[in-house]
């Protein structure tokens, strides 16, 4: 008789200890070498305003920076263990556990296939790489994959609960990033579209059967939008700028081409390094095409990696960090793949066993020999080893006294903010007429700095990042 997948795993005494030990695997290959590679711009941008909430409980909401979800949860692990780049990072590896244990929720529409998700999301090079970095997007793609699990049971029960569980984590999501909306647009037009399909005209009485559910998760949605982009009500204007000011902010930046990239640029990163969580998950959504699948478990799946591709790719931003909200879904097709494949073939299981081992070993070479090379996809405008020597001189130099003096036009001299908060430092755009101090500048300010510099300099060129150095002036 075949033999499937989850008849296969069904032959360990409890699955449980498997599952533990993929746990154990995320853990520890997120833990590994956390604090090895330098903080990049963005990490140190969001570690620094994160422990000015620490240090004086001031914020304010910038759709630059993205919302405020981050400053205040990694300012709360520096009030609970003190501001390093270790805490800092350990607020999204936990995020990235997380993920790994979320598709056990999934065990009643995956089988045991939810563990082979759960692997995939463990070992993944692009889902290990952005879960042990400082940025918004592990955060909300927690947020709304809970809100798909919590979609999923309420449509299994009928229990109103899941309603709010699941606005509740959108709300959390929408104050952590602006492609919440995004998010919002796939999983509402699904919902409403499905929900037609199955019930037609009767589909909106259905939903007011629940209105107690939606009105409880929506005045809960309320409550945390606005404490949080209000800064706890110390600042109301930041309402405005969260309903109004980010989607203009965000469609500015889509028309000016802000980190523009071509429309087949995540395919190379999928290609790259997630071959196969891609290619399966590829699979799987043709499948269900063909089968013209009725069960909403896969359609769902399918319709949010599908629209997931085409919006993500029609918008001119791009950046290795968006690929995951794009991958998530693939992965999940991919598991719901498995859980339909027939295993009884040598050959099928050896070439899926190849295939794990290869991503593996993959992520290993990205996240912890190559995470600071400019080849590598995934890298992008990483901050430069040997700009943390620099960060050793002026630590130096502060502990024994000596003042420094960083001024750059653009204010282009992060990380040096993050590494130096703890220091009596002078940031500024524009010089003053004399100099007499240690000074950090751009190259391309080089000159207009040694004009006003009445000592004998001694210059040190240290990269930041790809092509962008800065220069350590100092006293011969």
């Amino acid at each position: 008789m075949p033999l499937r997948i989850h008849d296969k795993l069904s032959s360990f005494r409890d699955e449980r200890y498997l599952f533990m030990a993929i746990i154990v695997i995320g853990i520890f290959l997120r833990l590994f070498n956390l604090t090895e590679r330098p903080m990049h711009h963005d990490e140190s941008v969001h570690g620094y305003l994160a422990y000015w909430i620490y240090k004086y409980f001031a914020y304010t909401y910038d759709p630059a920076f993205h919302g405020p979800f981050i400053y205040y949860i990694t300012a709360f692990a520096f009030y609970l263990f003190n501001d390093s780049i270790l805490v800092a990072r350990l607020v999204p590896v936990t995020f990235g556990v997380v993920l790994i244990i979320l598709p056990y929720f999934l065990k009643r529409w995956l089988g045991n296939s939810y563990l082979f998700l759960s692997l995939l999301l463990g070992i993944s090079p692009t889902f290990l790489y952005f879960t042990r970095f400082l940025r918004n997007d592990i955060f909300i793609l927690v947020f709304f994959f809970i809100t798909f699990i919590a979609y999923m049971w309420f449509r299994e029960t009928g229990e109103e609960k899941y309603i709010v569980i699941g606005l509740i984590a959108a709300a959390f999501g929408f104050i952590t990033k602006e492609n919440a909306i995004i998010y919002a647009f796939i999983f509402i037009s699904f919902m409403f579209f499905n929900g037609l399909r199955e019930h037609r005209a009767g589909y909106i009485r259905l939903c007011l059967n629940y209105w107690r559910g939606y009105l409880v998760g929506l005045a809960v949605f309320a409550i945390i939008f606005s404490v949080f982009y209000s800064s706890f009500f110390l600042n109301p204007e930041g309402l405005k700028t969260a309903v109004i000011g980010s989607v203009e902010h965000w469609l500015k930046m889509h028309e000016i081409k802000d980190h523009y990239k071509p429309p087949y640029y995540y395919f190379g990163i999928f290609f790259r390094y997630e071959f196969l969580i891609f290619l399966m998950g590829l699979v799987g959504v043709l499948q269900i095409l063909q089968k013209k699948e009725k069960n909403v478990f896969p359609l769902f799946v399918g319709y949010w990696a599908i629209m997931s591709l085409l919006i993500y790719g029609y918008l001119s931003h791009k950046v290795p960090w968006l690929s995951i909200h794009m991958l998530l879904p693939f992965a999940v097709g991919g598991a719901y793949l498995l859980k339909e494949l027939r295993l009884d073939r040598k050959d099928v299981r050896v070439a899926m066993a190849v295939a794990v081992a290869a991503t593996l070993v993959v992520a290993i070479h990205v996240n912890y020999i190559n995470y600071a090379n400019d080849d590598e996809m995934l890298v992008y405008v990483q901050t430069k080893p040997e700009f943390v020597q620099l960060v050793g001189i002026l630590k130096k130099k502060l502990e024994m006294g000596e003042g420094v003096w960083v001024i750059e036009p653009e204010n282009d001299y992060w990380p040096l903010p993050w590494y130096l908060r703890n220091y009596e430092v002078s940031f500024s755009r524009y010089p003053p007429d004399q100099i007499n101090t240690t000074v950090v500048t751009s190259y391309s300010y080089e000159e207009e700095i040694l004009n006003r510099i009445n000592y004998e300099p001694v210059k040190v060129y240290y990269e930041l990042r790809p092509g962008y150095y800065m220069v350590l002036i100092q006293k011969r």
